[in-house]
């Protein structure tokens, strides 16, 4: 008998025709299916799988439902279910490991690292025509701050051909020192995405150092991204003045990568010649957003000053009801952030 595991979202959605016959066939035939999904287990929900994307199985395993059952702390963010990226992450794998599943199929190779029985990374590998562009905007996002969503818009309002804006929180700091940090940062993120602007947590996912240039190498290579994406890096006009001397293979990551600049106050661009003064790179010089720091926000919070403005409005409550970044050990210390610039500037 088979035991197979199949992915409902971006795998037996992405080929319904040739998974809906797969499944019937193997059921037919005496075998286990096991349909494994994020969404919550509803009678809604199998009426779909069964009149849309007319599938067969023999089980049905929600990651919402499981949790939600088992008590993990399980929110919901503009109507999906929310929790710890690493719990999420490896209940897909306990699951098949439990249930000895002989291959799982997903559509991500973040998964198969949890995985110790086999594993699939399913791809359709279809190429598009235009590639959709995104800007990635990296940082501590400790918090996500009204600046971040600031420069998000006005990338999108002055490109009107930008498909999505992607902020991409550092794995290396404050993650070593924090890990208990990781998850609020991610989730202050995921309170502010819209439909444009989304978490992107690759260099957590993927454990890299914060180097620039190593981080788009291998995210340019990508098989989950390079044949839909063509990507762009969004920095200040401060990194920009930087970036020749400071930053590590600057050239080589000039020709690598298009940079859109973003103006910031006390670092005019306007005599400025450097790698990323002519195309490809973009500099949006009519654009004005706020001058504001995620260390400028813990250190008002350290000090028991407001934050209204400063971060979004939900950001702000959450803050304040988990009374974040109030004690000094739950804290980035201001060394810590300038050390970690330091180390940004010379990637």
């Amino acid at each position: 008998m088979i035991k197979i595991g199949i992915d409902i979202h971006g795998v037996s959605d992405t080929n319904q025709k040739f998974f809906s016959e797969l499944t019937k066939l193997l059921v037919a035939n005496g075998h286990e299916v096991h349909i494994l999904t994020g969404s919550e287990h509803t009678p809604e929900f199998e009426q779909h799988l069964k009149n849309k994307l007319k599938l067969c199985w023999t089980h049905l395993f929600s990651i919402s439902s499981y949790h939600l059952k088992s008590g993990t702390d399980v929110s919901y963010i503009n109507g999906s279910p929310y929790m710890d990226e690493d719990v999420w992450n490896r209940t897909k794998a306990e699951y098949c490991k439990k249930h000895c599943i002989q291959l799982h199929l997903d559509d991500s190779g973040i998964y198969g690292k949890y995985f110790e029985t086999p594993y699939g990374k399913y791809s359709s590998n279809k190429k598009l025509v235009n590639k959709k562009k995104i800007a990635v905007i990296g940082g501590s996002f400790n918090p996500v701050t009204q600046g971040h969503v600031s420069m998000a818009e006005a990338v999108l309002n002055a490109m009107p051909d930008m498909y999505q804006v992607w902020l991409m929180p550092a794995f290396r700091h404050p993650f070593e020192k924090h890990k208990k940090y990781c998850p609020e940062r991610i989730k202050m993120i995921r309170f502010i995405e819209s439909k444009q602007i989304r978490y992107f947590g690759y260099e957590i996912d993927n454990k890299l150092f914060g180097e620039t240039f190593a981080t788009f190498t291998k995210l340019l290579d990508d098989p989950d991204y390079k044949n839909s994406y063509d990507f762009h890096m969004v920095i200040g006009s401060d990194c920009a003045l930087d970036f020749d001397k400071k930053w590590k293979y600057a050239e080589l990551l000039s020709q690598l990568v298009k940079f859109i600049i973003i103006p910031r106050p006390g670092y005019s661009l306007k005599n400025y010649k450097g790698l990323l003064s002519c195309y490809p790179h973009i500099i949006l010089s009519n654009v004005k957003t706020p001058d504001i720091s995620a260390s400028q926000v813990r250190s008002y919070l350290r000090n028991n000053k407001s934050i209204k403005n400063m971060v979004p409005d939900i950001v702000e409550s959450y803050i304040m009801e988990k009374q974040l970044f109030k004690k000094q050990d739950n804290l980035v210390s201001d060394i810590d952030e300038l050390k970690y610039k330091c180390v940004k500037c010379k990637d």
